[in-house]
């Protein structure tokens, strides 16, 4: 598929109703075209990224502490 991929890696937060916070600790999230498209484990990258072309293909912002 040739559609543009912008994945970040890194910490996030989350908050519901039901949960005033969630951290999610080394996960990605992959936008493509505006939308979000994944997010999950980091551990689980090559598998979203396979249909865009692999590692090659997509640029990976990760956030760092500090």
């Amino acid at each position: 598929m040739d559609r543009p991929l912008f994945v970040i890696r890194g910490m996030f937060a989350h908050s519901t109703i039901e949960n005033p916070l969630i951290v999610f600790a080394d996960h990605i999230i992959g936008v493509s075209n505006g939308k979000i498209v994944f997010f999950d484990q980091a551990n689980q990258i090559d598998k979203h990224l396979e249909p865009f072309g692999g590692r090659s293909k997509v640029n990976i912002t990760e956030l760092k502490r500090g």
